[in-house]
Parts: structure tokens; C-alpha cells; sequence
């Protein structure tokens, strides 16, 4: 039996704050939802290339002299241009 105290439950989605969010609002909203899914989804993928006789000499020479895998300096060089280009930009 239902309580007589509790209004009827409304129908459609719950209100995610106070007041009705603006179009624009929604938009934004939105885009960064979506962006943290797009990083936050990110896995390991197996990548295939082929690579110049003197960058694969370049990355056999690395790998020894740091002694690191093949994988393992690839994740550190990309991982660490990415975020030099990603500080760089203005914003």
C-alpha cells in the first residue's frame, strides 16, 4: 500500500539540480561528458608499423642502451611528446 504523504513520482528524467539547465548549459555539459569517456576508455591496442632502417636502428640502439622492450620505450617517448604538445598549447 502506498504512503499518503509521498507526492506521485513525476514522470521522465530525475532533475539534476535546482533549476532547468539552459540549451547551452545541456551542450556543454554534454561535450565534457563526452571527452572524459573518450580518455577514459582508452586501452592498450596492438599497433603495426614499419619503420625506416635507421629509426628501427635508432629504437633497437635505445632499447639497449636504457634497457628497456621495444614497448615499453615507445609508451615513454609517446606518452611523454604528447603531454609536451598537450602543455604547450595555449589554454
Amino acid at each position: 500500500m502506498e504512503d499518503m504523504n509521498t507526492a506521485p513520482k513525476k514522470p521522465g528524467r530525475p532533475v539534476t539540480g535546482t533549476e532547468a539547465m539552459t540549451p547551452a548549459e545541456r551542450q556543454r555539459a554534454s561535450r565534457r561528458k563526452r571527452k572524459a569517456q573518450r580518455f577514459e576508455s582508452f586501452q592498450a591496442q596492438q599497433v603495426s608499423v614499419i619503420l625506416s632502417a635507421e629509426a628501427s636502428q635508432a629504437l633497437t640502439m635505445l632499447c639497449h642502451n636504457r634497457d628497456l622492450s621495444q614497448k615499453a620505450l615507445l609508451d615513454q617517448l609517446l606518452i611523454a611528446a604528447y603531454r609536451t604538445e598537450k602543455n604547450a598549447l595555449p589554454g
